[in-house]
């Protein structure tokens, strides 16, 4: 019996999940009365804030009476008494010692005459999960005011969601184009949006194309779009994300080129985007007003200017190849940052194409830019969103495990001098119960500030968990170095935090370890983490170091 105890314990003491072994306590008439903590592991202790000593042997209602009036005790009855197993998710709970409710993952199953039950915290899950949605719903809120037409497709081509403007481009009310393949787009041109998408399934970051929409008064109208892709973590393409802007007045003023130079003019002068022509060496010969709206700088002061100048220097490049591909035949088109005239700089999309004398030869080049700063804040700001952690601005979990994916790679010379570090705030769970979730999340970002100041402009700094950082140092040469870096930030994290004119002090459990060539992601974190829980077992505020 006693051999079985121990190996209960031992089993009980791996789990990172915090698990509870209860045994019935039956009244005369063989009912259940109350249950007895037969066994409690050390997570559990950990996230009870409680010792072994306080609750083995306990009866559980003397350790919290009032659950005996919650819908949870009487399930945990259900699971002894029709030895079925019992899951919940996402629970809101109220804490033994009282604090703000919380939600958890519950599992219970039977066990002799008693259950094991075994919970996972999964608030901030909760709370993330929240937060998206009322994220999304701005972001939606943003797409549903843009002038130009956006729209969510299947890889197919079917029509998800478009937003509002489509009504205003086209004439079609949205519930009439969700939901409906591309069939209103002429047929002539429907070879080129087949070719944008095949570049965007082969791996191609966005590709764009122009088209012709039958309008709802049955005529036609000129678009120009361009497609960026959605991928899961395989890198597949599960959805298109496509903005569509107007360019029949663009088109109006191609076809007017050719016959009028006046009448190019007047077209050029009225549309929304900027419109310009260069001579065959890039000189600009004639711009748009509209290029004051969008750069601050007149007309006067970029004719004669080489539009190669004009550009920012790190995307001169693309200037080159743009010119290259739109003498060589093809249809050109980029985005660019070009320079304002109050000294920022501006993303615009141009499209060039080549001016003809009468014998065909290239003589110059007309194109137009448009304006899509906003387009590219809300891309940024899309791609911040989803490698970095809200509440910290450390990366997060999903850029970590990326990065440490790269690291790792075969091959890489760098991987046999990479180290990881797992931090494990002391006593964190102690601290938003007694000061509240405000004061937390304050000493929380207290923290990443103090831990990045710790370390190199090459190492990352990550929030993986609720009040655990991983630290990736890489190019350090050995164990000992590595270690050198995590007292650092022991001994920095040891000094009270201010939050609000009162102290309150942290401290931190640390294990860190070298990547060898056999590692993979999850056991280079496990085996730290492994280090960091033993760190917790020595009496917490140490470092461990794990070979």
């Amino acid at each position: 019996m006693e051999s079985e105890r121990q190996i209960l314990r031992a089993t009980l003491d791996a789990q990172l999940d915090p698990q509870v072994v209860l045994e019935a306590v039956r009244d005369d008439h063989d009912l259940i009365a109350d249950f007895v903590v037969v066994e409690v592991n050390p997570a559990a202790c950990e996230a009870l804030d409680i010792t072994r000593a306080d609750v083995v042997g306990k009866r559980v209602l003397s350790l919290g009476p009032q659950i005996r009036h919650s819908e949870q005790w009487e399930l945990l009855l259900r699971v002894v008494q029709d030895r079925q197993p019992l899951i919940l998710n996402e629970q809101p709970l109220q804490p033994l010692r009282g604090g703000r409710t919380r939600r958890f993952d519950l599992r219970a199953v039977p066990v002799h005459d008693g259950l094991s039950v075994t919970w996972r915290d999964v608030t901030q899950r909760h709370q993330a999960a929240a937060d998206l949605a009322a994220s999304e719903a701005r972001y939606r809120l943003l797409l549903e005011e843009s002038s130009d037409m956006v729209s969510f497709h299947v890889p197919g081509g079917a029509v998800e969601w478009i937003s509002p403007a489509v009504q205003r481009v086209l004439g079609w009310p949205p519930e009439e184009i969700a939901g409906t393949v591309l069939d209103l787009v002429h047929r002539d041109d429907a070879p080129a949006i087949q070719a944008a998408q095949q570049r965007l399934l082969a791996g191609e970051e966005s590709a764009g194309a122009r088209f012709r929409m039958r309008t709802r008064d049955r005529g036609w109208r000129w678009l120009e779009a361009t497609a960026r892709g959605v991928r899961d973590e395989a890198g597949r393409v599960t959805s298109l994300v496509v903005f569509s802007h107007d360019i029949q007045e663009q088109m109006d003023f191609e076809r007017a080129l050719s016959q009028s130079e006046e009448r190019y003019r007047l077209l050029a002068e009225n549309a929304t985007d900027v419109v310009y022509r260069t001579s065959l060496d890039g000189t600009t010969e004639w711009v748009s007003e509209g290029v004051q709206k969008v750069l601050g700088f007149t007309p006067d002061e970029f004719v004669g200017r080489n539009g190669r100048d004009l550009v920012s220097p790190e995307d001169r490049e693309f200037v080159d190849r743009a010119t290259a591909e739109v003498l060589s035949g093809e249809r050109s088109s980029a985005r660019l940052r070009m320079p304002t005239k109050d000294g920022g700089t501006r993303w615009i999309e141009t499209t060039i194409h080549p001016v003809h004398d009468d014998d065909g030869r290239t003589v110059g080049f007309v194109g137009g830019w448009r304006d899509v700063q906003a387009e590219v804040e809300a891309e940024q700001e899309l791609d911040s969103r989803a490698r970095t952690d809200e509440l910290t601005g450390l990366a997060n979990r999903r850029e970590v495990i990326a990065q440490l994916t790269r690291l790792l790679a075969p091959g890489n010379p760098r991987r046999g001098h990479l180290a990881v570090a797992f931090c494990d705030l002391d006593g964190f769970k102690a601290v938003n119960d007694a000061r509240g979730h405000a004061v937390g999340d304050a000493l929380l970002q207290a923290v990443a500030v103090r831990v990045r100041d710790c370390v190199r402009a090459g190492d990352t700094v990550a929030r993986v968990g609720g009040d655990e950082i991983l630290l990736v140092l890489d190019g350090v040469p050995d164990l000992a170095a590595a270690t050198r870096v995590a007292e650092k930030v022991r001994e920095t994290l040891g000094v009270p935090v201010m939050i609000a004119g009162d102290a309150v002090p942290v401290t931190v459990s640390i294990g860190v370890t070298m990547a060898d060539i056999h590692d993979d992601v999850d056991g280079l974190i496990a085996r730290a983490d492994r280090a960091m829980y033993q760190a917790k077992q020595a009496g917490r505020n140490r470092v461990v170091a794990a070979t």
